[in-house]
């Protein structure tokens, strides 16, 4: 019986291969735990942060911020210009009329700002009739759906306050106005 003979380079009963290809194979395996370990871990990070974008984007794509006092309701223009175009553009209503007074926000509106509804107005109703893009294309009002038939338009870089206060004749009312047309009912 031949006996292992590492000097030789020779083994003839296999043991010293066997250990080393036990060797091998724990180190695979622990190389091969270490990379799926990372993967996943990168993997999660990667779905973390594309649900965060997407979550973020389906909320209007914006940072804004808006309190319920009437000095901090403002929303940051750097942040509207970062943001992404809405997907789908749709018509959105302010019932009431295109008249200047209409298009603008009142004093029991502070804490909401502008509201139009995605619902047309019953027929026989005035209404004025624009889209959320439209708006925001002036530069200087910024519009997101916050509710599934309600689209909020809040004043770009001050406060909606000074909207409310400097009323119908407003650069923001001006901006609403030039894009708002009147509903036809529908026809």
């Amino acid at each position: 019986m031949h006996t292992a003979n590492p000097a030789n380079l020779v083994d003839y009963s296999g043991c010293f291969a066997a250990s080393i290809g036990a060797l091998l194979a724990g180190t695979v395996k622990k190389f091969v735990v270490t990379v799926a370990k990372k993967v996943a871990s990168a993997v999660a990070g990667f779905v973390a942060g594309f649900v965060a974008h997407k979550a973020i984007d389906f909320v209007g794509s914006i940072d804004f911020f808006a309190s319920k006092e009437k000095e901090e309701v403002k929303i940051d223009a750097d942040a509207i210009l970062r943001s992404k175009k809405q997907r789908k553009d749709f018509p959105i209503y302010r019932y009431g009329g295109t008249n200047p007074g209409n298009l603008t926000p009142q004093k029991k509106d502070w804490d909401t700002g502008l509201s139009f509804s995605t619902i047309p107005p019953r027929p026989g109703r005035e209404a004025a009739v624009t889209t959320i893009n439209k708006l925001n294309a002036t530069g200087v009002v910024y519009a997101y759906r916050d509710k599934p038939t309600h689209v909020t338009v809040l004043p770009v870089g001050v406060p909606l306050q000074t909207w409310i206060d400097t009323g119908s004749n407003s650069i923001w009312t001006r901006a609403v106005k030039s894009v708002v047309v009147k509903w036809d009912g529908g026809h």
